[in-house]
């Protein structure tokens, strides 16, 4: 059985997989930069469940929702199919000089060779009622890595490209939620307003680790069971909201407040733990008739894996601009104060049709080729 155990170039891995999908699933708070201090009603319930209170007695459906990022500055998937390529050659022609003098570097060429990607689908249905507003929702959050890690033994002598030790390894997470977020706004003396919300919901973790040495990887080989562990469990999320009758609104939220750990498989990789630990952010959020501004703090950095000290911490800002009245322009910026993943910029627009029918798309760009992009349709009725 083919079983690595972690090294320092598995910690290198870490930084890309260090906190839960960067990105959520609604493209309007995403081209914001994923300050959730300004999600709509609708998409309230995956970023702060007290603002699904704001949007009075409207219903809406919010369906797809959807976010992908990827990183592959060194074409990793291209790279692992060329040397196969030149494998399967040098397994037929094993003393030809030119075929081993090209099959070497493409060997060196996949060392710390890495590839990334993570994704955001949710959909959520709100029924406001006289006492609270009821949003039912469900969302799934998937990432994965892969990183090539190439052995000096592969080097010496002839050749032998039945008996690789360089290998890839990979690691992959994907989360599901179904949940129902109850919340209410309270009028104060004062004029101002506040809403609280609760979303209690189900959680399944899906964890995947895989290896193989370079010639036999095969990326369809990540869904065996072998190398894939399940839990699932209760959790919940809270947030509050407070507004002000000028326009300011201030915001907080925890996230996922029962902790839960999930180990790898120790099938190909020497297991790791993963968690899903309780996280808090505090935003604000400036609205006027054509303009809005928001800024938020994550107040708790994310740990991904028990083993590794890697953490993210981001703040964010985003703006938006109402360019006719079915229009609205945005953009945003992201930075890990952690300095442990790129800062990214973020933009996009939204096009609303009669107040009724509402399409946003959004887009994403950091450093060493990081792309992200996403859009959502939503209802209003």
């Amino acid at each position: 059985m083919f079983r690595l155990r972690y090294t320092a170039l598995v910690v290198a891995l870490l930084p890309t997989i260090a906190s839960a999908s960067i990105f959520g699933p609604d493209a309007r708070t995403e081209a914001l930069a994923g300050a959730g201090i300004n999600a709509t009603h609708a998409a309230a319930a995956f970023y702060n469940p007290a603002l699904t209170a704001l949007g009075g007695q409207h219903s809406a459906i919010l369906l797809p929702a959807i976010s992908l990022s990827a990183q592959d500055a060194d074409s990793f998937v291209d790279s692992i199919d060329d040397f196969q390529r030149l494998n399967e050659q040098l397994q037929q022609d094993p003393t030809n000089p030119n075929l081993i003098l090209e099959w070497k570097a493409a060997l060196l060429g996949l060392d710390g060779n890495q590839v990334s990607a993570d994704g955001d689908i949710g959909g959520a249905f709100i029924i406001p009622t006289e006492l609270v507003a009821v949003t039912i929702s469900a969302s799934a959050s998937a990432e994965a890595i892969a990183i090539g890690q190439v052995d000096e033994d592969d080097f010496v002598g002839i050749p032998d490209p039945d008996n690789l030790v360089s290998n890839a390894q990979g690691l992959g997470v994907l989360v599901q939620e179904f949940g129902v977020s109850l919340a209410r706004q309270f009028a104060l003396d004062s004029g101002h307003h506040v809403a609280i919300g609760v979303t209690p919901k189900l959680q399944y973790i899906d964890t995947y680790a895989y290896a193989a040495t370079v010639n036999n990887w095969d990326s369809d080989d990540w869904k065996d069971s072998r190398y894939r562990t399940q839990s699932n469990g209760f959790n919940l999320d809270v947030g509050v909201a407070y507004t002000l009758n000028n326009g300011l609104r201030f915001g907080l939220a925890g996230r996922n407040l029962v902790k839960q750990s999930v180990t790898t498989s120790d099938e190909a990789i020497a297991p790791l733990t993963l968690e899903v630990a309780p996280s808090w952010s505090a935003g604000a959020h400036y609205q006027s008739e054509w303009f809005a501004l928001s800024a938020e703090a994550e107040l708790t950095p994310t740990k991904r894996f028990a083993e590794f000290e890697q953490k993210t911490q981001f703040v964010k800002v985003g703006v938006a601009f109402e360019a006719a009245d079915w229009l609205e322009l945005r953009g945003g910026y992201k930075s890990d104060l952690e300095n442990t993943l790129q800062d990214m910029w973020t933009g996009g627009f939204g096009i609303n049709i009669a107040s009724t029918v509402v399409f946003d798309l959004f887009a994403g760009y950091g450093s060493d080729e990081q792309y992200a992009a996403g859009g959502n349709f939503q209802i209003n009725f």
